[in-house]
């Protein structure tokens, strides 16, 4: 904020390679507030979303009663509460990508995850009869150890729960020639 309590409204981005900050333009949706909290997520070193949380959007000065002032904000409202920029390197300089609200965050979620699929399909399909074949058995033995893992599990369950629920008997040992006596 500035000196007249208003929000400054600028994002500056920090290229830690030439220790330099570079300005990059963004809407008021996202940048209108302050008291807010932002995260960045480097995707690649060409992709980073931000993500914008809350805020207050303005700020005023209110009597409240008896001559006395305070000072008020207004609180960030839905779409806009939470906010994902995606910001994108290309020809030497940062530029914003899509910009989502609350509600279109879930757009997005989709269109990463049908973007994931498709590479992973994509790979499938350039990779050797032996890479196919690894990775088959890889995914096997991967099943395997879950399996086993759930089998040791079970079998200590039940070791704690037999060993809980026995009682103790003490044995008397026989003699030999006694029980072939008996016989």
């Amino acid at each position: 904020m500035d000196s007249e309590v208003e929000p400054v409204n600028e994002c500056l981005l920090l290229d830690t390679n030439q220790y330099n900050w570079m300005k990059i333009p963004l809407p008021d949706s996202v940048t209108g507030r302050f008291d807010h909290t932002v995260s960045s997520f480097v995707v690649d070193p060409n992709h980073v979303f931000l993500i914008v949380l809350g805020g207050d959007v303005k700020m005023e000065e209110k009597n409240v009663g008896g001559g006395v002032m305070e000072w008020v904000s207004t609180r960030v409202t839905e779409p806009n509460n939470t906010m994902v920029v995606e910001l994108v390197f290309n020809d030497g300089q940062w530029s914003v990508g899509p910009v989502l609200d609350s509600y279109n965050i879930p757009l997005l979620y989709e269109l990463i995850l049908k973007y994931r699929r498709n590479e992973l399909i994509g790979m499938n399909e350039y990779m050797t009869d032996k890479e196919k074949e690894l990775q088959v058995i890889n995914e096997s033995l991967l099943y395997d150890l879950q399996v086993s893992r759930i089998n040791n599990q079970s079998l200590q369950e039940k070791l704690l729960e037999a060993q809980s629920l026995s009682v103790f008997v003490q044995f008397k040992p026989i003699e030999v020639s006694s029980f072939y006596n008996a016989i």
